[in-house]
C-alpha cells in the first residue's frame, strides 16, 4: 500500500486478483480498481510524477500506473521474483527488491529496466534518501544492510554497510542455546 499525498490518493494491491484499488484518502471511498500483474504485492508512488509502481511477484514484472488516470501506462519485466520497492522522485528512479537476490534499478521517465544489482540473497526491505540518491536494502538471508549510490553516469554501485549477527536478532535465550550448541 502508498499513498500520493499530494493529490490524496491511497493505492492498495490486491494480491489474489491481480489488481490496484484507488481509494480517496478523505473519504475512504474506493475510485478505481485496475488490472495490473499476476499476485501484485507492494506499491510505491512518485508524488511528482503521479506515477504508481507495483510489483507483481507470480509475473516477475512491475507495473507502471498513471496516476491521474489510473491507466495502465507499461509492464516492466523485472526478473525473478520482485518485492519491495521504492521510487527516488529526485532522479525518478524506482527499485524493486528481488526476493530471489538482486535489486532492479527502473527509470521512471522511460519505464525501462537500467540494471540489476547484487544486494544479497533475500532483500527484504528498501529505504530512499532522496536528498543524498542513495538507497538502502535490507537482505535478511545475509543479515546486511547495503547502501546504494546512483550515478546519472553510469550503474549505480552496492556495498555492505552493515553485517549483523543473526544470533543478536533472536530472544536472548534462544541466542544463548545457540552459542552453547
Amino acid at each position: 500500500m502508498a499513498a500520493n499525498s499530494l493529490t490524496n490518493r491511497i493505492y492498495v494491491a490486491n494480491g489474489l486478483d491481480g489488481t490496484v484499488s484507488v481509494l480517496d484518502g478523505g473519504t475512504n471511498a474506493v475510485l478505481a480498481t485496475g488490472q495490473v500483474g499476476p499476485f501484485p504485492s507492494h506499491v510505491a508512488v512518485n508524488a511528482r510524477t503521479n506515477r504508481v509502481y507495483v510489483s507483481n511477484r507470480a509475473g516477475h514484472t512491475v507495473s507502471v500506473l498513471d496516476g491521474a488516470s489510473n491507466a495502465l501506462l507499461a509492464t516492466v519485466v523485472v526478473g525473478g521474483i520482485p518485492d519491495e520497492i521504492g521510487v527516488n522522485e529526485t532522479t525518478d528512479w524506482v527499485y524493486a527488491a528481488n526476493a530471489e537476490g538482486g535489486l532492479a534499478v527502473l527509470d521512471g521517465g522511460s519505464n525501462r529496466l537500467l540494471t540489476t544489482v547484487p544486494v544479497g540473497r533475500e532483500p527484504q526491505a528498501i529505504a530512499v534518501n532522496a536528498a543524498t540518491n542513495r538507497v538502502y536494502v535490507v537482505d535478511g538471508g545475509d543479515h546486511t544492510v547495503w547502501t546504494l549510490q546512483e550515478h546519472r553516469w553510469g550503474p549505480p554501485t552496492a556495498r555492505v554497510i552493515l553485517r549483523a549477527d543473526p544470533a543478536a536478532l533472536l530472544p536472548a535465550e534462544e541466542a544463548k542455546q545457540r552459542r552453547c550448541a
